[in-house]
């Protein structure tokens, strides 16, 4: 029997649904002589997965699941596997289409799936066919949240790469950011604000008549979440378990319960968004390279007093 480590820290909206499916593929992978020890990290555990990583005496797992993006882009955590990855995207058949190629970031980081972030507004004729950085430049207040996860900090970090530290400063102080992507979206619910950025599970919640989901026209900015494995366990191993975590049917409900796009060939498209032709947006890759997270956390703290240091 083989004994694999996995550290998950995924989609805290469809626990259940990814815990059932982790124990599923867990049974299988005994039945092939693969012993499946799974660590959680994220809300409603110990620690956030870069968190830890970042500690000097931590232990580096032989498959890693995370939309915490600072586990791969923060140096500090991402140097100290990042020579040791497998070529996986080689080995899974990932989508051309519904923006999947916009979020690839090389062989060792699978693009497993992305939380589409849109607009959610009680004002249709305002904000229909308008563009994100326009939106910015004209200081309209826009209301988002996800502080101390990658939501809020993708946002940031997207806004800077492509349009300038500026731009990300206007987006901050012009804007209302929220502990929770949830909380944005009550805020225009109910009400309190008129313009959100939220993930497509709560924008699609939009009745058409009130209240209004919409793509920004420069692209829905994604929060990915990426599949790596280490050279830590054999490659037939290693294959055998991304195979398992990679099944098409089992990755199924992702889209029909959380309305995210997932990457892998042969699960449904989101609907919503297989229409468009606006592309996902994430941070510039060559501005994640020359831009320390030392320096993107000192902006970031300092814009946002409630944020941690890490």
């Amino acid at each position: 029997m083989k004994t694999v480590t996995l550290y998950w820290s995924n989609i805290c909206l469809l626990r259940k649904q990814e815990i059932k499916f982790l124990e599923e593929a867990k049974e299988r992978l005994l039945s092939q002589g693969v012993s499946l020890e799974i660590k959680f990290f994220g809300i409603g555990y110990t620690s956030t997965m870069a968190d830890y990583l970042r500690e000097e005496d931590a232990k580096i797992p032989d498959i890693i699941v995370s939309t915490d993006l600072e586990v791969f882009e923060d140096e500090r955590v991402f140097s100290k596997f990042e020579d040791q990855l497998y070529p996986i995207s080689d080995w899974v058949k990932i989508k051309t289409n519904e923006g999947i190629p916009d979020i690839y970031r090389g062989k060792g980081l699978l693009s497993y799936l992305a939380i589409p972030l849109v607009f959610y507004t009680s004002e249709q004729e305002k904000y229909n066919d308008v563009r994100l950085q326009d939106l910015i430049r004209q200081g309209v207040g826009i209301t988002f949240g996800g502080i101390n996860n990658s939501a809020v900090k993708t946002v940031v970090k997207a806004v800077w790469s492509h349009y300038g530290k500026e731009m990300a400063s206007r987006l901050l102080s012009s804007g209302d950011v929220t502990n929770m992507p949830i909380e944005a979206f009550q805020k225009v619910r109910t009400g309190a604000h008129e313009l959100a950025l939220v993930p497509a599970i709560f924008a699609m919640r939009a009745d058409e008549k009130e209240r209004f989901a919409r793509v920004p026209l420069d692209g829905a900015l994604a929060v990915p979440s990426y599949m790596s494995a280490l050279k830590s366990i054999d490659e037939e191993t290693a294959r055998l378990v991304v195979a398992e975590l990679t099944r098409p049917e089992s990755c199924e409900f992702y889209v029909k319960d959380g309305d995210f796009i997932c990457g892998i060939d042969g699960t449904s498209e989101q609907k919503w968004l297989s229409d468009k032709e606006y592309g996902l947006q994430i941070p510039d890759l060559d501005w994640l390279a020359s831009t320390s997270s030392e320096e993107f956390h000192e902006f970031y703290c300092d814009k946002i007093k409630t944020a941690r240091t890490p």
